[in-house]
């Protein structure tokens, strides 16, 4: 707690500006909510989110001064929706954008903060030491295509999210096991059974089991009336 009211540094007589933060705790994951009033305050978003109506929820905290509340739950399962008060809230998926310094190029640090600021590097086409007014070509170095790095049109300017890439490790496995045990059972070699799954003829012997199914909401999702809540 004490390294959390930190503010300066002092190194070799010289005074810095210095910020601590707390990290987020390991196997905890992140959702929002949007359009919360600027009225409500800190005391009030915790009291109304963080309570035994979301047991999983640890902390609640607004994103600078928008109407977006960002939620920090424990554990992988993810839910849809978030208890406020006395309504039900739907919350998305927080995605974290890749950083980029347009100083010297470089992904995944901020300009204000670049420690080779003398390498300067065109952010738009990468470009060394470049002109104060040359023509280039943007690309992009997440994706490839024809825009500025990480730029609104990129579709991978965002990090995947651990819990994402949990999921999907996790599906890769099953379907491996899957795999293995139907071949155990058929008594054929690796690559004849997979030769034979391609022909389809497996729909015929083997029973797809559906675990569960999701239901499509007849009615579109309409916005949360703040006032009615009145917390």
């Amino acid at each position: 707690m004490k390294y959390v009211k930190i503010k300066d540094l002092c190194i070799a007589g010289y005074i810095y500006e210095a910020a601590a933060y707390r990290a987020v705790m390991h196997e905890t994951w992140k959702r929002l909510i949007r359009n919360v009033p600027l009225s409500r305050s800190p005391q009030v978003l915790h009291r109304n989110i963080v309570n035994p109506h979301n047991p999983l929820a640890l902390v609640a905290k607004r994103i600078k001064e928008s109407g977006t509340v960002i939620i920090a739950f424990e554990g992988y399962t993810v839910t849809n929706y978030v208890r406020y008060g006395n309504a039900m809230v739907r919350s998305t998926r927080c995605h974290q954008q890749i950083d980029v310094c347009y100083v010297c190029g470089k992904l995944v640090h901020h300009a204000d903060i670049c420690s080779s600021p003398e390498e300067a590097m065109c952010w738009s086409c990468g470009s060394p030491n470049p002109k104060e007014h040359h023509g280039c070509m943007p690309k992009c170095e997440l994706c490839g295509d024809e825009h500025m790095t990480a730029g609104k049109e990129c579709k991978q300017r965002f990090c995947t999210l651990y819990m994402v890439r949990r999921r999907d490790f996790e599906r890769a496995m099953a379907d491996t096991k899957a795999e293995k045990e139907e071949r155990k059972a058929s008594g054929m070699t690796a690559t004849s059974f997979r030769r034979w799954a391609r022909t389809g003829a497996w729909a015929s012997k083997f029973q797809i089991k559906i675990k569960g199914t999701r239901k499509s909401i007849s009615q579109p999702l309409r916005r949360p009336d703040w006032e009615q809540i009145g917390v």
